[in-house]
């Protein structure tokens, strides 16, 4: 989740980065940067399509026997160019530049390693996307387009000609029929963000973007006051609001209570590792996921199931994903590996999304690769062809599980509403769920570490609703949250999700006993009063409640002040309100603020997506 002070960051990066690459064409990378990051030049994927999946063709030149000599010259040509201009050049000038505005805002050294990580990725999508080997051939008449594009609109059409034309048993079950049913439980945990470094008794409210352990800041401060005038607070041993992050005896007193109910299986939606993004690195990713995974199963016992989702922070650094990610995807699947089929294993392994069937049932789980679809992932800006050929693989996983009357859970890092879920993924993905939606019993995402849930409408018709997103609050403390994981209850027959209980760790109590004190913040069908959450018009009506939203986003009391202002309140309604942040910019009385805007114009950015 991102905070005020990471959207100033990436500004700074972003839009002077932007001005002077369309500018000054004579801009340079650090070639010792991107030996770093070599992957980020190396990969052709996109290219590898074209030719595996595309037939021969002619240009002007007319060569007889259908193979373009010249064309396939070009592109060498061309390849060889930009290699060489990306990976020779350099933009030491356009780096102090950068760092120099963040610095405003920020320390200098954290400013100096965010931009040298960010910036040459941002740099070289520019560069991808404005002289990539297809653009400059075909402009010179040279060879001829081999790409095939689908806009979203034409892929509804494609997606939702189909929706009438299979009665499998899957599609007409009527939740309603199943009350005498049995049910299961499951449990859902959340942005952990184990901090690894934390420490107690160390400031809690400094000035930079993560607090609670050795920081410089802290030396500065003077009579018990912080660089904004604010009583100094301290980090606790279960953890602190406010600028710190999960710590392991909040994971340890997560697996404890966990332990009391008799659950199927747990879903863990990603970010395991803490904010310190100007300074992580993919190795520290993995031992915080490790070590939080190894918590759990010392409590639980290896018995159950843990399926993952990836969070846009499993990314060192967060948020840019371009597909030859081997340090992370091997990293991650290893850790989980023991819950993951051979099949999903090497999908997640490959490409940081799988699919697998619960053992025993007709349940299958999809999890996606949140980062792909990230509005943060400036790959995207270069091209589009990783992002398109998840969707087709999740294409053919639905139409699969819809054929063999299967039920399906789809994990996702982040929600649908977040302008974080580009514009492409959102309503493609929305127009898949209208499409599927008979066999689709749970939509689960995370992210905001807010306690949440909004309803997904009809693409086709808005005033219609698919099902419910469901967003769960995180584990971790910051951003002032208490932490907080869910436990849902399921029809064993539809596997439709009933009900869920959100529980919540009183932090002040806890700290102040040293013991932890979990509590039941509500019931999700008693505050609704409906029976069961197929009733979407009942709680798409309570949701926007200004009572239902004040007493549903102050989940401690430090809380209760930030929740009553009225902008907040009425973003807070608007979210909910709606599944895309298309119609939450038509909402009135909110403030947007920068992020918003940022990933709006980078969705402006972004190439087209191919149609494989």
């Amino acid at each position: 989740m991102y905070v005020k002070n990471k959207i100033i960051l990436f500004i700074s990066i972003i839009i002077p980065s932007v001005y002077l690459i369309t500018e000054n064409q004579n801009i340079n990378l650090n070639s010792t940067t991107l030996d770093e990051d070599e992957y980020f030049i190396n990969d052709m994927s996109e290219e590898e399509f074209i030719k595996t999946n595309t037939e021969p063709y002619n240009n002007f030149f007319n060569i007889e026997d259908g193979k373009n000599t010249y064309c396939e010259l070009c592109k060498s040509g061309s390849d060889i160019l930009l290699n060489t201009i990306i990976q020779e050049y350099k933009w030491s000038y356009l780096h102090s530049f950068c760092a120099f505005v963040c610095s405003f805002a920020l320390r200098k050294d954290i400013c100096y390693e965010a931009v040298k990580r960010y910036g040459p990725i941002l740099l070289e999508s520019i560069f991808k996307r404005l002289f990539n080997r297809e653009k400059i051939c075909t402009s010179l008449f040279i060879c001829k387009p081999s790409i095939e594009y689908e806009s979203v609109e034409e892929y509804s059409r494609r997606i939702l000609k189909t929706k009438n034309n299979n009665n499998h048993n899957a599609n007409n079950l009527d939740l309603n029929t199943n009350k005498n049913t049995s049910e299961f439980n499951f449990i859902q945990v959340t942005d952990i963000h184990l901090q690894l470094n934390y420490q107690v008794g160390k400031v809690s409210n400094c000035n930079i973007p993560l607090c609670c352990y050795n920081t410089p800041e802290e030396l500065g401060f003077k009579n018990n006051k912080n660089h904004k005038g604010e009583e100094i607070k301290y980090s606790q041993k279960y953890g602190s609001t406010g600028k710190c992050d999960g710590n392991i005896e909040v994971v340890k007193a997560f697996a404890k209570e966990a332990k009391k109910t008799k659950n199927e299986f747990i879903l863990f939606t990603g970010d395991y590792s803490a904010h310190n993004v100007w300074e992580v690195t993919q190795e520290d990713i993995i031992e915080a996921t490790q070590i939080s995974v190894d918590l759990m199963v010392n409590e639980l016992g290896e018995d159950i199931p843990i399926y993952p989702a990836i969070g846009n922070h499993e990314k060192a650094p967060p948020d840019v994903f371009l597909g030859s990610e081997t340090v992370l995807l091997h990293g991650l699947s290893k850790i989980f590996r023991k819950y993951l089929t051979k099949e999903a294993y090497d999908s997640f392994s490959q490409f940081g999304y799988y699919t697998q069937l619960h053992k025993n049932t007709n349940l299958r789980l999809i999890s996606l690769n949140c980062v792909i679809c990230n509005s943060m992932n400036f790959n995207l800006i270069g091209e589009s062809y990783q992002v398109a050929k998840m969707f087709k693989w999740l294409e053919n996983v639905l139409s699969e599980a819809e054929k063999n009357n299967e039920r399906v859970y789809l994990l996702d890092h982040i929600p649908l509403y977040v302008s974080q879920h580009t514009y492409e993924c959102t309503f493609r993905l929305k127009i898949l769920i209208e499409r599927y939606k008979d066999i689709i019993s749970g939509y689960i995402s995370g992210h905001t570490h807010r306690d949440e849930i909004t309803l997904v409408k009809e693409y086709s018709n808005p005033k219609k609703y698919s099902l419910i997103n469901y967003i769960c609050p995180g584990l971790t403390t910051y951003t002032e949250y208490w932490p907080s994981f869910r436990i849902y209850s399921a029809d064993s027959e539809t596997k439709f999700i009933n009900d869920f209980i959100q529980m919540r760790l009183n932090l002040d109590e806890t700290n102040k006993n040293d013991k932890p004190l979990w509590f039941i913040a509500y019931q999700a069908t008693k505050y609704y009063n409906v029976t069961k959450m197929d009733d979407y018009k009942t709680i798409s009506k309570v949701n926007v409640d200004e009572v239902f939203v004040k007493h549903f986003l102050t989940d401690n009391p430090e809380n209760e002040n930030q929740y009553n202002n009225p902008k907040m309140i009425e973003m807070s309604k608007c979210n909910f309100a709606n599944d895309n942040y298309i119609d939450i910019s038509k909402c009135k009385n909110v403030g947007l603020g920068p992020e918003f805007y940022l990933h709006y114009v980078l969705n402006i950015l972004f190439a087209k997506w191919p149609k494989l």
